[in-house]
Protein backbone atom coordinates (compact mmCIF):
# COMPACT_ATOMS: atom_id res chain seq x y z
CA UNK A 1 0.00 0.00 0.00
CA UNK A 2 2.95 2.49 1.11
CA UNK A 3 5.47 0.92 -1.65
CA UNK A 4 8.20 3.44 -2.17
CA UNK A 5 6.05 6.49 -0.16
CA UNK A 6 8.08 7.71 2.27
CA UNK A 7 5.81 7.41 5.53
CA UNK A 8 8.28 9.70 7.97
CA UNK A 9 5.20 11.89 8.83
CA UNK A 10 2.31 9.16 9.63
CA UNK A 11 5.52 7.26 11.60
CA UNK A 12 6.38 10.34 13.93
CA UNK A 13 2.83 11.22 14.41
CA UNK A 14 1.49 7.62 15.41
CA UNK A 15 3.99 6.46 17.97
CA UNK A 16 3.81 8.19 21.20
CA UNK A 17 7.15 6.85 22.40
CA UNK A 18 8.86 7.73 19.16
CA UNK A 19 12.65 6.44 20.53
CA UNK A 20 11.40 3.22 21.45
CA UNK A 21 9.78 2.75 17.86
CA UNK A 22 12.63 3.93 16.27
CA UNK A 23 14.64 1.30 18.09
CA UNK A 24 12.53 -1.48 16.06
CA UNK A 25 13.29 0.39 12.83
CA UNK A 26 16.58 -0.83 11.90
CA UNK A 27 15.19 -4.63 10.88
CA UNK A 28 12.57 -3.48 8.73
CA UNK A 29 14.63 -0.86 7.13
CA UNK A 30 14.43 -1.37 2.93
CA UNK A 31 15.81 1.82 2.13
CA UNK A 32 15.73 5.85 1.04
CA UNK A 33 12.76 6.86 -1.07
CA UNK A 34 13.15 8.76 -4.51
CA UNK A 35 10.25 11.11 -3.79
CA UNK A 36 10.92 12.11 0.03
CA UNK A 37 8.65 15.36 0.19
CA UNK A 38 8.65 17.26 3.31
CA UNK A 39 5.57 18.08 4.32
CA UNK A 40 5.87 19.82 7.74
CA UNK A 41 9.04 20.23 10.24
CA UNK A 42 9.44 18.33 13.14
CA UNK A 43 12.22 20.27 15.03
CA UNK A 44 12.85 18.52 18.30
CA UNK A 45 11.92 22.36 19.89
CA UNK A 46 9.04 23.05 17.84
CA UNK A 47 5.81 23.00 19.16
CA UNK A 48 4.49 19.35 17.96
CA UNK A 49 7.84 17.15 19.52
CA UNK A 50 7.48 19.82 22.75
CA UNK A 51 3.84 18.73 23.19
CA UNK A 52 4.67 15.10 22.48
CA UNK A 53 7.51 14.66 24.78
CA UNK A 54 4.97 16.60 27.62
CA UNK A 55 2.10 14.08 27.11
CA UNK A 56 4.69 10.88 27.26
CA UNK A 57 6.14 12.72 30.36
CA UNK A 58 2.69 12.65 31.82
CA UNK A 59 1.35 9.05 30.92
CA UNK A 60 2.72 6.25 32.66
CA UNK A 61 4.00 4.10 30.05
CA UNK A 62 3.27 1.00 32.53
CA UNK A 63 -0.08 1.91 33.64
CA UNK A 64 -1.54 2.62 30.08
CA UNK A 65 -1.99 0.16 27.30
CA UNK A 66 -0.37 1.42 23.80
CA UNK A 67 -3.89 1.42 22.21
CA UNK A 68 -5.09 4.13 24.80
CA UNK A 69 -1.65 6.11 24.19
CA UNK A 70 -2.27 6.42 20.77
CA UNK A 71 -5.81 7.04 20.88
CA UNK A 72 -5.21 9.73 23.19
CA UNK A 73 -2.66 11.17 21.36
CA UNK A 74 -4.74 11.43 18.12
CA UNK A 75 -7.28 13.26 19.76
CA UNK A 76 -4.51 15.86 21.37
CA UNK A 77 -3.46 16.10 17.64
CA UNK A 78 -7.25 16.56 16.15
CA UNK A 79 -7.34 19.12 18.73
CA UNK A 80 -4.73 20.89 17.51
CA UNK A 81 -5.64 20.63 14.07
CA UNK A 82 -8.44 21.99 14.70
CA UNK A 83 -6.86 25.18 16.72
CA UNK A 84 -4.93 25.64 14.17
CA UNK A 85 -7.20 25.53 11.55
CA UNK A 86 -9.59 27.68 13.59
CA UNK A 87 -6.94 30.45 13.88
CA UNK A 88 -6.00 30.21 10.01
CA UNK A 89 -9.55 30.78 9.03
CA UNK A 90 -9.96 33.39 11.44
CA UNK A 91 -7.27 35.39 10.45
CA UNK A 92 -7.62 34.33 6.59
CA UNK A 93 -11.66 35.83 6.88
CA UNK A 94 -12.05 32.38 4.85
Amino acid sequence: MTKGQDITDHFIIHHIDEPKARSLLDKYYVGETKNKVARYTYAEDGLYRTVKKRVLERMSIDEIRSETKSKIFALIILSLLLTSLTITTKYLDV
